[in-house]
């Protein structure tokens, strides 16, 4: 699967706590080896093909 980081992504991500970062690099990692895990909250964006969101954490998406 292919994923994009949009510049906004970037962006945020520069301004998140370390703890949080790490926790998003997992999750990151997670996506990577199964996109359908629970954890991951992962579901598709409305009125759209092909493009969907995950949560990190209840709090980040």
């Amino acid at each position: 699967m292919k994923y994009y980081y949009s510049d906004l992504f970037k962006e945020k991500i520069q301004l998140l706590d370390q703890n949080v970062k790490k926790a998003l690099k997992n999750k990151l990692e997670l996506m990577d080896q199964n996109v359908k895990h629970p954890s991951l909250r992962t579901k598709k964006i409305k009125g759209s093909s092909n493009i969907f969101e995950a949560s990190h954490t209840i709090g980040y998406r």
